[in-house]
């Protein structure tokens, strides 16, 4: 039953993924070029630095979009509201508050 959702899921997922993995390289590749411009003090490769991160710029943009969507299209079930937990581990349970008597 729980298919039809998870498939889509782990597709966007993959995309998200694979931005994720484009970027970094992307951003690899610049720094090398970038210190290899620095250190021959080559002002075209330095520019041609400039004009790729306009790519890294739009990769990130898109990943943003894409993990709010994914985020956005799958709220948090009842079960999973239930049994979240904090970074350390414990238990997270909804607190009531004390009833004020007069």
């Amino acid at each position: 039953m729980l298919q039809p959702v998870l498939q889509p899921f782990d597709v966007e997922i993959g995309a998200l993924r694979g931005l994720i993995s484009e970027m970094g390289g992307r951003a690899e590749a610049a720094i090398e070029r970038a210190m290899e411009a620095l250190v021959r003090h080559d002002l075209e490769g330095a520019r041609a630095v400039l004009a790729d991160d306009r790519r890294i710029d739009a990769l990130e943009a898109e990943v943003e979009r894409l993990a709010v969507q994914i985020i956005a299209q799958r709220p948090p079930t009842a079960e999973r509201s239930r049994s979240r937990r904090s970074s350390n581990g414990s238990a997270i349970t909804p607190r009531t508050l004390p009833s004020v008597r007069p």
